[in-house]
């Protein structure tokens, strides 16, 4: 299949949002031979396969809400995880006194999961718990300390 047929596909599953399509999108980025030779070149395949990586942890912890859910198209997810990456940027390298709390805006806008969020920081951050910690505590301070506490859980055994 062309690059151009493989991002029409995508989109197509993205868009159909069932089950099935989620289950397609998650084999087709479990195929060596896609990934050795279909996805490198794109960026934007790197980023889908953050989400099903993402998706399949959801699936096992049974999250119904997950990050495929409000997402229509390749673009969309690669928005999304990129603003979430930069917003968490900003809180590790403290560029911004308001990142903080647009970030958990954005989290809670977006509908996203605890092993979301935690995976974005594995994979985006340097300073990994200090990130997360920062979070949590923004979380406590807005009385959602369940959200904190479930964030603390997923996230023990981020290193540094």
């Amino acid at each position: 299949m062309a690059k151009k047929d493989y991002v029409r596909y995508i989109n197509s599953l993205l868009n159909e949002n069932t089950e099935q399509s989620k289950q397609e999108l998650s084999d087709l980025f479990a195929d060596e031979e896609f990934r050795k030779n279909d996805m490198l070149e794109d960026t934007r395949m790197g980023y889908m396969y953050i989400a099903i990586c993402i998706y399949r942890e959801e699936k096992a912890a049974h999250i119904e809400e997950n990050i495929l859910m409000n997402v229509d198209s390749l673009g969309e997810i690669c928005d999304l995880i990129c603003d979430i990456k930069f917003l968490l940027w900003r809180i590790e390298f403290q560029t911004e006194s308001k990142a903080l709390m647009q970030a958990v805006n954005r989290i809670e806008e977006e509908k996203l999961s605890v092993i979301a969020v935690e995976y974005i920081i594995r994979t985006a951050c340097f300073d990994k718990k200090n990130v997360l910690l920062k979070l949590c505590e923004c979380y406590i301070r807005l009385n959602k300390e369940d959200k904190a506490f479930q964030m603390l859980k997923y996230g023990k055994d981020i290193n540094r």
